[in-house]
């Protein structure tokens, strides 16, 4: 089964334009990516950018999903759904690394998308994610 994972992005970055995969700088981010990394093709989720290839470099920026209205990230995520088109990605499983806010805009198109979508920190606080995460790259290793 082809598996397709979305990583959020993190507040914290690097002061200077670098590749997604580097720009971003969270402990949470690491391991999501580590694990993301491990399961084959994956994409970061940027609230500035949308859907982004790891290797893309961008500059630094300072925009969150949780700081916009609900109409603003449903145009966010009609934008990542026009994204996801264009990449042209093709997948029967999509694992969803990524915290409600970047989700929810985009949960019933995956759906339609993909014959299974997989939120394996759904529901678990920060520290918990950290350790289902290091529990998954275990299992995926």
């Amino acid at each position: 089964m082809k598996t397709v994972t979305l990583v959020a992005c993190a507040a914290t970055k690097l002061d200077r334009p670098a590749p997604a995969r580097e720009l971003y700088r969270s402990d949470l981010f690491a391991k999501s990516s580590a694990y993301a990394q491990r399961l084959g093709e994956w994409y970061i989720l940027s609230a500035a950018h949308g859907l982004v290839h790891p290797d893309t470099v961008l500059e630094p920026y300072d925009i969150t999903l949780n700081d916009m209205t609900r109409a603003e990230r449903g145009i966010w995520g009609g934008r990542v759904s026009l994204q996801f088109a264009m990449a042209d990605i093709q997948a029967d499983r999509c694992i969803v690394l990524a915290g409600r806010a970047y989700r929810d805009p985009i949960m019933a198109k995956l759906r339609r998308r993909f014959a299974e979508v997989v939120i394996p920190l759904e529901g678990l606080g920060i520290g918990h994610q950290k350790q289902r995460l290091a529990q998954l790259a275990q299992e995926a290793a």
